[in-house]
């Protein structure tokens, strides 16, 4: 497993740039809205003050999203030295069913944002006229997944091409990302605030499942 952080009153997300120069640099969201820059144990300095709680961070198009309670997602170079844009999921095209980003995760071109009330939208950016742009659509079959409030997503792209959503009902949901059909129900039996997923090379993949009990599940 590449990476696992464990979504409760606290979020993390660990960055690494091209020459290494931010290797081991760890970021830390809180509910007080401030977003705080660690290299391995030691504090270093606050990298933004946003006013509102911090939900949820991702790897991202030019390298770290961080999103907040409020719907909107700050966008910021790999090199941490400036925002490069920002994106308010209530200004959409189309209407959310909540505002409360609670996850998010991505792969190459697209990012899928998950809100407590089961929206499941994906980011991808797009040429445009010689500079890119980020289009937003919402993937349809998976909104209509009845979990009570989903809290955690993750994807597989390599080879299964799946959807794994789960919330605090216990249950892990996995959907093919082409026909959004179910493919298989998991039950840990307790509320679920974090997924992560690492694929391997010979085929299959490993879950794991962080719950709000403190334990971490793997299948």
């Amino acid at each position: 497993m590449n990476e696992l952080a464990i979504q409760g009153e606290d979020n993390q997300v660990e960055v690494a740039d091209t020459d290494q120069s931010l290797k081991h640099l760890i970021l830390t969201g809180h509910k007080d809205g401030k977003v705080l820059v660690w290299r391995l144990q030691n504090y270093i300095a606050v990298l933004e003050d946003y006013g509102c709680e911090v939900t949820c961070m991702s790897k991202c198009f030019e390298g770290i999203a961080i999103a907040t309670i409020q719907g909107r997602i700050f966008i910021w170079d790999v090199g941490l030295l400036a925002e490069q844009r920002v994106i308010d999921i209530n200004d959409l095209p189309f209407k959310v069913l909540s505002s409360f980003i609670v996850s998010m995760d991505y792969d190459q071109r697209r990012m899928l944002v998950l809100t407590m009330n089961g929206d499941v939208i994906e980011l991808s950016l797009n040429e445009v006229g010689g500079g890119e742009a980020i289009k937003a659509q919402r993937v349809q079959s998976v909104v209509r997944i009845t979990c009570q409030s989903m809290k955690a997503l993750t994807i597989l792209t390599q080879i299964e091409q799946t959807i794994i959503v789960a919330g605090d009902n216990g249950l892990v949901s996995s959907y093919d990302i082409s026909t959004h059909e179910l493919i298989d129900v998991w039950h840990v039996g307790s509320s679920i605030s974090s997924l992560a997923a690492l694929e391997l090379e010979e085929g299959g993949f490993v879950l794991a499942a962080g719950t709000d009990d403190g334990n971490i599940i793997l299948r």
